[in-house]
């Protein structure tokens, strides 16, 4: 071999190299510009929820509930009852069968008392779905926990029609605290 071939042999060696290097580089490079993007969206989503915790924290323990998140009743077994039955003229307006429901317990320990109702019912897919929707939208406020919903066995009909099995617990916040 001659020398100017040793040459252009190690000139082209040094090229694919050189460009593997930059290729493996530029992927490493990529996927870090995108870490430190998710890194800054994180950040500031953080600060703005240690900013929300401080106002809550500053909140004194008595203070008064807004009127959309306080559910009334003289005790939270009527403040229970009275949600019960707007969740059952709920269902019942929705087209469901409610087969259980009854009063339940918040999945969360809270600083402030709560009302809850857990029901199990059974309808059309679309009628269950529209039912959460009117859960969801519900004044004073409740929030919906361990929801579960499945599609009935033995159905042809996979579509909005399909029969589906729904069971949830509904649950709001009583600020009156007896019981």
């Amino acid at each position: 071999m001659t020398a100017l071939r040793m040459i252009g042999l190690a000139v082209v060696l040094a090229g694919i190299a050189a460009a593997c290097v930059f290729a493996l580089t530029g992927v490493g490079a990529a996927r870090l510009d995108a870490a430190l993007v998710q890194h800054a969206l994180l950040s500031t989503r953080a600060a703005d929820l240690r900013t929300r915790f401080a106002a809550v924290s500053q909140i004194d323990g008595d203070a008064t509930l807004p009127a959309d998140l306080a559910h009334d009743g003289e005790t939270a077994a009527a403040a229970t009852l009275l949600l019960q039955q707007r969740i059952v003229d709920l269902g019942t307006s929705h087209r469901l069968t409610l087969l259980t429901f009854g009063a339940g317990r918040t999945p969360y320990e809270l600083a402030t008392p709560a009302v809850a109702v857990e029901l199990e019912a059974q309808g059309e897919w679309s009628d269950a779905i529209r039912f959460i929707a009117g859960l969801e939208a519900l004044t004073p406020r409740v929030a919906i926990a361990n929801m579960t919903l499945r599609a009935l066995p033995g159905s042809s009909d996979p579509g909005l029609r399909a029969p589906v099995s729904l069971q949830l617990v509904v649950w709001g916040l009583y600020p009156g605290g007896g019981v």
